[in-house]
């Protein structure tokens, strides 16, 4: 049930400086296309989930040489910290 007359609207005057936007809106898109993806964050969803995908994609793979016919394991490293160490998920 509205009661008409409970809550008082005000407007408050305020003055905000929007010089920064194109400097920043410059910085965004030259993010957006750079070839090197930017550091990650631990706060942010996406980056941890796109890590751990990363390491486990990454984990040892064994293939076969076409050349050799011999088995190859390729261990590639952590992204982040460079440590060849890593652990399924």
């Amino acid at each position: 049930m509205i009661v008409p007359g409970v809550f008082k609207e005000t407007l408050v005057p305020y003055e905000w400086d929007s010089s920064w936007m194109p400097a920043k809106v410059t910085e965004m898109i030259d993010l957006l296309n750079a070839v090197e993806l930017p550091e990650g964050n631990p706060s942010c969803e996406n980056c941890v989930y796109a890590h751990q995908r990363t390491l486990k994609d990454e984990i040892p793979v064994k293939l076969e040489t076409e050349q050799s016919g011999k088995n190859n394991t390729r261990k590639k490293q952590c992204p982040e910290c460079g440590s060849k160490n890593l652990m399924p998920i």
